[in-house]
């Protein structure tokens, strides 16, 4: 089987050495050819983690996808999904090519046409989004439980739960948008459900989804992130420091999956065969492993 292939948002070589030829036939001086390769060196150095940052899946990562079982997933499911592929390819003749971004980013991009034909969500709200906009023949099926913790790279004692990030010592505190991350929506529950959102709103830092919401945490740009437990069990490095959020600050986190009208169109057989593996024993006990709860 294939391996899922590295994303980069680089610029492609070719058409750099291609504006290279074309300044080095113009009258510029060393210092400006100089400069011109500065500018490139930098542009094809950007990190693929760039697009994760975003919350959106470049048209490069859509247009590669063709040959393969084409899944936009949800920012969260990066660790759990790494291991999915594996056990899925393992067992099946389909190849997958996995898109990660914030769950309302990739319903917009579904709505606009992009040829997904898997979408996991983080939240069933989605989902029922693409019904609505007749975007899919079926209606989606929740196929594990989000759990969100609180996480810090800092020395810093978590075990007093949300009221410890009223400490002066916490500054800067960082979540998702509730906007287009389900888990965004989840962590501005339970923190208004603990009555601290009023006393410490000036500390929330908004990320595009909990992808980014980590980076800012693994960065320690910010003192805490609440984010999926998923990262926590996914990282191999040390992983810092985290503590469970009360379930019962934050509605469940139903996350549901749907076959898009372009998967059953050109790829339906090889789509329902995915959708039963997620629901297979070996997947439901890898979900179980990065601390998904069963459906």
């Amino acid at each position: 089987m294939s391996k899922k292939k590295k994303i980069s948002s680089s610029i492609d070589s070719c058409r750099a050495a291609q504006i290279i030829a074309l300044f080095c036939g113009m009258k510029i001086t060393s210092v400006q050819l100089v400069s011109l390769l500065v500018v490139l060196l930098v542009g094809c150095a950007q990190p693929a983690d760039k697009q994760e940052e975003s919350g959106e899946a470049s048209s490069s990562e859509i247009d590669a996808a063709g040959e393969k079982l084409t899944v936009a997933a949800a920012a969260n499911l990066r660790f759990v999904l790494a291991e999915l592929e594996i056990d899925f390819e393992k067992n099946n003749a389909t190849d997958l090519e996995i898109i990660f971004a914030s769950s309302g980013k990739l319903t917009s991009q579904i709505i606009n046409g992009a040829p997904f034909d898997v979408f996991l969500s983080a939240n069933m709200k989605f989902p029922l989004k693409l019904v609505k906009e007749k975007m899919t023949t079926g209606k989606p099926i929740v196929y594990a439980l989000g759990t969100l913790i609180m996480w810090s790279t800092k020395d810093l004692d978590l075990s007093k739960g949300l009221s410890c990030l009223l400490d002066d010592d916490i500054e800067k505190i960082a979540i998702a948008s509730d906007k287009n991350a389900p888990y965004g929506s989840a962590a501005l529950e339970a923190l208004k459900s603990a009555q601290v959102y009023s006393k410490i709103e000036s500390k929330l830092v908004y990320g595009e989804s909990v992808s980014q919401v980590n980076q800012y945490v693994k960065s320690e740009s910010v003192d805490v992130g609440l984010t999926n437990k998923s990262v926590i069990i996914g990282m191999t490095q040390d992983n810092g420091i985290w503590h469970d959020v009360d379930t019962a600050l934050y509605t469940q986190i139903d996350q549901g999956i749907v076959i898009t009208n372009h998967g059953e169109e050109h790829r339906g057989v090889d789509c329902q065969t995915f959708l039963n593996y997620l629901f297979s024993p070996s997947a439901q006990e890898i979900f179980a492993k990065y601390g998904y709860l069963a459906p």
